[in-house]
């Protein structure tokens, strides 16, 4: 399998759109017509505390994966969990945020 080179993890950001809006014209009431760059999560809302642009948990564990896999030119298992347990799990309290 082909592996192509990354030039950056820019892309992995869960939080960029206006997150978790159903609703169209609450969405347009919040953020206008039209969105064209990161909007920073509102408070209350799912994401609340993030900035626009951070990435969410499945963002953060997404970039250790893909900075396991270039580093080490593959999966390896024990360097992947050795990232969630000394960059992930220190962060997880069970509080919301």
């Amino acid at each position: 399998m082909p592996r192509a080179p990354f030039s950056g993890l820019s892309w992995a950001k869960p939080s960029a759109w206006a997150p978790w809006h159903y609703d169209l014209k609450e969405l347009r009431r919040c953020h206008g017509n039209w969105i064209d760059d990161y909007t920073t999560p509102e408070p209350g809302r799912f994401h609340d505390g993030l900035k626009a642009g951070q990435n969410a948990q499945a963002g953060f564990i997404l970039e250790l994966m893909l900075r396991s896999l270039i580093e080490r030119k593959g999966y390896d298992d024990a360097d992947f969990c050795q990232r969630l347990d000394n960059d992930l799990f220190p962060l997880l309290d069970g509080s919301p945020r």
